[in-house]
């Protein structure tokens, strides 16, 4: 009889770890179902980016010899540097992505390990329960049956105890397996972020070199300025172009504010949509040093503006751009001049410019306060060398942003 309570107790231990142990490997499979999930939606869109390369690349192989080109050109540089920062961003997702993977299979690890730790000490007192009956053979236990009856329930009972041996046994080899293989799908993941981080680090390179092509192309037009007139010309009316089209839609903007003022004062009610800042900036950039000023000045970049309507303030590429003062974003887009630039009006008539980004950091319409990060410092559109061109303007007009500071 103590057998078989040895058995039976044996049996419910059994039955609790693997319930246990099921439960477990249930409610991780339910997790690394919606990571898999996740990370093939990010492998869907690097494909996409990847072929968004391809076709700028082709654009750029074609342009890349025609002088009169060169603004077309510097923008497919421009943008391919941006789908270049969009794959180092989307293999940054994918790895945040296989390390909660990672997480996953430790915590996996850590419950199959132990898992198979209960089976083990089952599997231990099982054995050495027979060998402490060691002594006792299934032939002694038949022949001392007292009668039939007995006999049989002996048979069920040594069958019963077979079954168990069996299942001990078999359930420590399977525990053992599935640490074994969870440890390997563990090291496997980890290889697979290994490798991700090794394409992070091409990409990078691919990156500098991307950036100093298109650097190299303007100082390349620079020096040969008498030969490359016609591209001179064509950047320069590119850039007037823009300047007006920005002017009138700052002269817009300060129209409706005028007349809303207009309405309110009619009605003897506050104006709605009107924006109220402060009128003292906050300085854009964390680097106070400004390479060029306001004003008449030999243009650095071909294409550049003789009369400079802002200032160049030195900055190191991906430095935060800030919000000099409290607005609205009129505009956050590309061009070829100004390259990614954002427009932010901040009413009276005031707005500020922010130029050559890497990255666009609002959308036009957003509402933004003082000292709010807008973008990135790049040398987006005609320029030689990350800085941050900055811009204020009254009514449409460029003025010295250098009073506008305390």
């Amino acid at each position: 009889m103590r057998r078989q309570r040895l058995i039976v107790r044996i049996i419910c231990i059994l039955l609790v770890v693997l319930l246990v142990g099921g439960l477990m490997i249930s409610m991780f499979s339910g997790a690394g179902a919606a990571l898999k999930d996740d990370l093939a939606a990010l492998r869907a869109k690097q494909t996409a980016i990847s072929n968004q390369k391809k076709d700028v690349q082709s654009q750029i192989r074609e342009t890349s010899g025609q002088i009169a080109a060169v603004g077309t050109t510097k923008a497919l540089l421009d943008y391919e540097i941006s789908l270049t920062e969009d794959e180092i961003d989307n293999l940054n997702a994918q790895i945040d992505v296989i390390e909660g993977q990672i997480t996953e299979k430790e915590a996996q690890y850590r419950q199959t390990k132990s898992a198979e730790d209960a089976t083990y000490e089952v599997f231990r007192s099982h054995v050495r329960a027979m060998e402490e009956n060691g002594d006792v053979t299934y032939l002694e236990i038949l022949f001392g049956a007292r009668d039939f009856a007995d006999l049989l329930w002996r048979v069920d009972f040594i069958t019963e105890i077979m079954t168990a041996d069996s299942r001990v046994t078999d359930d420590y080899v399977a525990a053992q397996s599935r640490t074994i293989a969870v440890q390997g799908e563990l090291e496997l993941v980890r290889a697979e972020v290994d490798d991700y981080r090794g394409q992070v680090q091409l990409k990078q390179l691919e990156l500098e070199g991307q950036r100093h092509e298109a650097e190299l192309m303007i100082r390349e037009l620079e020096e040969n300025r008498e030969e490359n007139q016609a591209a001179f010309d064509a950047l320069e009316a590119s850039s007037s172009a823009l300047n007006k089209e920005i002017t009138n839609v700052l002269a817009k903007i300060a129209e409706e504010e005028r007349k809303a003022r207009e309405e309110a004062a009619r009605k003897n009610q506050a104006a709605q949509n009107v924006i109220i800042s402060s009128g003292v900036y906050k300085w854009p950039s964390n680097n106070t040093k400004i390479n060029s000023g306001f004003g008449k000045r030999q243009s650095p970049t071909a294409g550049g503006s003789s009369n400079h309507q802002g200032l160049d303030i030195a900055s190191n590429q991906g430095d935060n751009i800030y919000a000099a003062d409290d607005g609205k974003v009129v505009t956050a887009t590309y061009s070829s001049s100004y390259g990614n630039y954002v427009v932010i009006n901040h009413g009276g008539g005031r707005s500020t410019l922010y130029g050559h980004m890497s990255k666009l950091k609002c959308k036009a319409g957003d509402m933004v306060s003082k000292g709010d990060v807008i973008g990135l410092v790049g040398s987006t559109g005609i320029s030689t060398g990350p800085h941050l061109h900055f811009e204020t303007r009254v009514d449409g007009v460029a003025v010295d942003p250098l009073r506008y500071f305390s």
